[in-house]
């Protein structure tokens, strides 16, 4: 098999087997070596030197074997390092086409309504009453009512907000809005009827009489006891006159 490389290794070792050799027998086997080793090609030797060709043709055979795996064993690095290079670059790209993807994904969700969003009970609320518009913001008061709650920490969930709203339905229509405000002002986490306001308590009747007043009254409606108190109070002696 031809040898691939450019040289042949002359060995040191091959003196002393070429030492009963002629000088031509010598010149004909070096020739023969190096046609062996560039084409494969096995040379005639007719002298002496035919003896000595095997110990060449070994040692040619051997380099030329280890030279092969040598260059399969560089080759095959080379190709991996290659596979590993193309897969990087493979991989980079497949970020950069998933990163872009992702950021024309967000330019879709910022121009478009998300369509799989849940839908907010408050919101969904506020449509289905769209055509009541009595005294203010229905989604307004509601959105308020829910920030309070989380001031107050205090959050609602989707099912509290349902359960607040089939409350509220219970109550008339022009009354929601007030009822959601009230309880915002109050600081209360639930919703409740509205509070009449309290008609003012008429003025207590005084439970005492003057001393002016029993000068002008009969004998029969004076409370002894309490005309006692109020001589007591002015310094009367007993037969003593209150005046007016």
């Amino acid at each position: 098999m031809a040898d691939t490389r450019k040289c042949m290794y002359l060995y040191h070792s091959w003196v002393q087997a070429l030492e009963a050799l002629s000088d031509a027998e010598c010149g004909r086997l070096l020739r023969g070596a190096l046609t062996y080793s560039a084409t494969g090609e096995v040379p005639e030797l007719p002298g002496n030197e035919r003896f000595t060709w095997p110990l060449i043709k070994y040692q040619i055979d051997s380099d030329a074997a280890k030279y092969r795996d040598k260059v399969q064993k560089l080759s095959a690095a080379g190709q991996a390092s290659a596979n590993k290079r193309q897969q990087m670059l493979t991989n980079e790209l497949k970020e950069k086409e998933k990163e872009k993807e992702i950021e024309k994904e967000k330019e879709i969700e910022t121009s478009s309504p998300k369509k799989n969003k849940k839908a907010d009970a408050f919101d969904e609320f506020e449509v289905k009453h769209f055509n009541y518009q009595l005294g203010g913001d229905l989604s307004k008061a509601l959105h308020e009512f829910e920030a309070h709650r989380k001031e107050t920490k205090h959050p609602m969930s989707d099912e509290a907000k349902k359960r607040l709203l089939s409350k509220l339905e219970k109550f008339p229509k022009e009354q929601w809005i007030e009822i959601l405000d009230q309880s915002i002002l109050n600081g209360w986490q639930d919703i409740y009827p509205l509070k009449e306001e309290k008609p003012q308590q008429p003025a207590k009747k005084r439970q005492y009489t003057t001393a002016a007043e029993y000068v002008t009254m009969s004998p029969k409606t004076i409370d002894v006891a309490a005309l006692e108190r109020i001589k007591a109070d002015f310094g009367l002696k007993d037969g003593a006159k209150c005046s007016s």
